[in-house]
């Protein structure tokens, strides 16, 4: 089993047909018009152009990929429908939220009602990962600008690739709301969870996710998604009950995504809990079951 681009060879493909051929967690699903949305990004036009190809290209080899092996374990739903009657698929993205994450997160007042559904208290709004321009913040601080928004806030944690300029605190002054934004920087993955705990909104705008593991921790914080229509994100959102918006390219407009922001916090709480170690161990033992009787109906 191995971790792979849906576009990329695989050593697996070139094992005998004596061997049962597993490929995945593979795959990721992205949206260009996300990409060009403003306001723009560093390589806006790059990453645009490229996810054009990749959405032509990806279909192809994927499936000439796997016509060389038994099963595929999809990271989505999307890929999962690239691949459609060439090969047995399974959707099985690759998140993983460890006990001791849980365990460190109260989350016994998640399950709750959200604060009498006032449309204008302040939000405590949470966004993470890498800041590079695929992960799209600049559109969660352009809808800070928003009147719906006003008086909420945006923690950002995270911190730009090695070698790489953080210019998101400069465009966040000059769309004039950097006095509600606070950059966290990059922080330990259990203060990350009881952050999200504690936040009413969780906003992942990604143009190109795989299986983003974020989503699947705000997710089992009982923390409403907010995320881009077409990705690994909805795809892990819907896997884990819907509880969030799924924006469409064309509603990324800055009251767009406020409204968006505004309807997930009304969202009743609910922590998901299909993200255990355990559900890669019930996998395992699925594979190696199937792996066993294939191997004795050969004898």
């Amino acid at each position: 089993m191995t971790f792979a681009s849906e576009i990329l060879p695989t050593a697996v493909s070139s094992l005998g047909r004596d061997t049962f051929r597993v490929w995945g967690p593979v795959g990721s699903s992205g949206n260009w018009r996300a990409f060009v949305r403003e306001p723009r990004e560093p390589g806006w036009f790059s990453d645009a152009v490229k996810q054009v190809i990749r959405d032509q290209v990806s279909p192809i080899i994927a499936r000439w990929i796997s016509r060389r092996v038994d099963l595929v374990l999809a990271q989505t739903d999307d890929v999962a429908l690239k691949l459609s009657g060439s090969v047995r698929t399974v959707v099985f993205p690759n998140v993983v939220l460890p006990s001791r994450l849980v365990d460190e997160v109260d989350l016994g007042e998640a399950d709750r009602d959200s604060e009498d559904h006032d449309e204008n208290r302040p939000l405590r709004i949470v966004s993470a990962g890498h800041l590079t321009s695929r992960k799209r913040f600049a559109l969660a601080l352009a809808a800070m600008r928003s009147p719906e928004l006003s008086n909420s806030r945006l923690l950002l944690a995270g911190a730009p690739l090695p070698g790489t300029r953080n210019y998101l605190p400069g465009l966040a002054k000059t769309l004039g709301v950097d006095g509600r934004v606070t950059f966290l920087g990059k922080i330990p993955r259990g203060d990350l969870m009881k952050l999200l705990s504690t936040a009413d909104v969780f906003v992942h705008l990604s143009a190109r996710e795989g299986a983003p593991g974020i989503v699947g921790e705000a997710t089992s914080a009982g923390t409403p998604v907010v995320c881009l229509e077409g990705t690994g994100s909805s795809a892990i959102l819907r896997l884990s009950g819907g509880n969030g918006v799924s924006l469409n390219s064309s509603d990324l407009s800055t009251e767009g995504i406020a409204h968006a922001v505004r309807s997930a916090a009304s969202m009743r709480r609910r922590p998901f809990s299909g993200w255990s170690e355990g559900r890669i161990r019930d996998m395992i033992d699925q594979v190696l079951d199937e792996a066993i009787k294939r191997r004795g109906e050969k004898n």
